[in-house]
């Protein structure tokens, strides 16, 4: 931790005997917890904020009211759809917790010069620029002091969790954000897990940690182990910081970008699972499915019950050995739904080691036809003549009413094996 607290004295002009950390942590904590006075005039169905620093309105779009947020004259996004007492509590909320995160909306445009973009203006004093339904992209400092002119880009969703993607000079990297950026589905309000935003696990389940806007920290996030920080030192060399209550601050990783996202928090409690001892017969497979604790209680049960009757059907072994891949894959913290050929979403969980082998196609196609016709979690379609299938991963944890509605009337929500006990709630 002593060779964290040199690197940031040195990047923040700080003198030798201070607590360069602490003070890092104590001016994000005071903007992030500053007073917030929030006065609200009504003009017809119209909610518009009077404040010196926000612009934002409420206002009737479609059957709802939507919170749009200004971040100029012109550039502008929608936040969030809901009541008026539900928004203002929304905005309040988003303020205090550093946001609102990425830019406004605007026309994604393949090549844009340096010239076109904004800054460095805010504390973090990086150039920005705004990319699709609330992306943008940012280019800063390594510090107060820079390093050798070197500046790093980072990509901040709306959500507020961000990819660090490239370190170099100022213009090479303005000139080359547009590449980073086609990788990201801007009609989705964050980064997929396949682009790797930066997180940490809790017992291999991601945390996404969200931007700071604050040189010598890039990122933050409150968990149940503590306080994680993400420290940007330098050049590729980034510490992962912990801080606990009545403790001092522990470095528990330091070095680049593809060493440290992704590092798990409690490596002694991360869960690891034999996928084809848990497909062995139906009993074994509901008893596996009752271990995992990232799944609804309602869903848990609908899925226990689905492999109690997928054993009355010929080829249930791969009906069995697809549902626990795909709770496998959803417990280590996989939260997108899959939406592909039957071949491609087996080689996904093949990558992934969730599942040892593929199948025949015809094995492939009867498993996932004969989910689709029991539970909603699994949908068949058609595009461009072209069978996909979309497994609702999203659901496995947090299921609509229409999910639970249609679990409930498969009659396969209230079943379950009598040996097995009941689902923790």
């Amino acid at each position: 931790m002593e060779e964290v607290q040199r690197q940031l004295r040195s990047i923040l002009g700080l003198s030798a005997d201070c607590d360069a950390f602490g003070a890092l942590v104590l001016q994000w904590y005071a903007h992030r917890s500053r007073s917030l006075s929030l006065v609200w005039m009504s003009r017809g169905q119209h909610h518009v904020l009077d404040h010196p620093e926000y612009q934002a309105e409420i206002e009737p779009v479609g059957p709802t009211m939507a919170l749009r947020f200004y971040w100029s004259q012109r550039a502008c996004r929608i936040l969030a759809r809901g009541s008026v007492d539900q928004l203002k509590a929304y905005l309040a909320d988003t303020i205090q917790a550093g946001g609102p995160y990425g830019g406004p909306e605007t026309q994604l445009l393949r090549n844009r010069g340096i010239t076109t973009w904004e800054g460095p203006a805010l504390i973090d004093r990086a150039w920005s620029y705004s990319y699709g339904a609330g992306y943008q992209a940012r280019v800063r400092p390594l510090g107060i002091r820079p390093i050798a002119e070197q500046h790093c880009l980072i990509l901040v969703s709306p959500a507020g969790s961000f990819r660090l993607e490239h370190f170099g000079l100022h213009l090479d990297l303005a000139g080359v954000a547009h590449v980073c950026q086609e990788a990201d589905d801007v009609t989705e309000s964050d980064f997929r897990d396949s682009n790797r935003p930066w997180h940490v696990r809790i017992r291999g389940v991601r945390h996404r940690l969200l931007y700071a806007l604050r040189p010598g920290l890039v990122g933050y996030r409150v968990t149940e182990v503590g306080d994680v920080y993400l420290c940007l030192l330098g050049l590729n060399d980034l510490a992962l910081v912990l801080v606990v209550s009545g403790l001092a601050p522990r470095c528990l990783a330091r070095g680049g970008v593809t060493e440290i996202n992704g590092w798990e928090l409690l490596p002694g409690e991360a869960r690891t699972f034999d996928v084809p001892a848990a497909c062995n017969d139906p009993f074994t497979t509901a008893e596996s499915l009752d271990e995992l604790i990232q799944l609804a209680p309602p869903v848990r049960q609908h899925l226990m019950a689905l492999t109690s009757i997928a054993s009355k059907v010929p080829g249930s072994r791969e009906v069995r050995r697809l549902i626990w891949a795909v709770c496998n894959a959803h417990e280590k913290g996989n939260r997108e739904s899959f939406r592909a050929s039957d071949e491609e979403i087996y080689n996904r969980l093949i990558a992934g080691g969730f599942i040892n082998k593929a199948p025949q196609e015809r094995v492939r196609r009867s498993a996932l036809h004969w989910l689709s016709e029991h539970t909603p979690l699994v949908k068949q379609s058609f595009y461009l003549r072209r069978r996909v299938w979309t497994i609702r991963m999203e659901w496995l944890a947090n299921p609509t009413k229409e999910c639970i509605e249609a679990m409930a009337a498969s009659g396969l929500l209230t079943r379950r094996p009598s040996h097995v006990r009941s689902p923790r709630g």
